[in-house]
């Protein structure tokens, strides 16, 4: 990455201001205004309260009786699992000796230094 010129930085500093000016305007200025606004307690007031129908609560209830079960399966397992051993190499997945030094070498005794 090559060092920044003073006259660059400058002019970064300068569009930096520019659109800091341009993003915070007040709504007012902008004259895009999303018309009245009701405040929650008018749109409780107006919203009227419905009962929910009965395939939306049966659903809710399969849902939650199916989070239940896999909420205890998960305790009732999570106890169970066995304890992690220690990594030890299987004795057949290493060569043997014979097959290492060859058949001829076995019976020679190593030599000392």
């Amino acid at each position: 990455m090559a060092p920044e010129t003073p006259a660059s930085r400058e002019t970064q500093e300068q569009s930096i201001k520019a659109r800091k000016h341009e993003l915070f305007q007040p709504e007012a200025a902008t004259g895009a205004s999303t018309g009245p606004r009701k405040t929650v307690k008018e749109y409780l007031r107006d919203t009227r309260p419905v009962p929910l129908a009965a395939g939306a609560k049966a659903g809710l209830w399969v849902a939650a009786a199916l989070v239940l079960l896999l909420f205890l399966a998960a305790l009732l397992t999570s106890g169970s699992r066995p304890r992690r051993r220690t990594h030890r190499p299987h004795t057949a997945a290493m060569p043997s000796r014979e097959t290492r030094l060859g058949a001829s070498d076995v019976d020679r005794k190593p030599s000392s230094f």
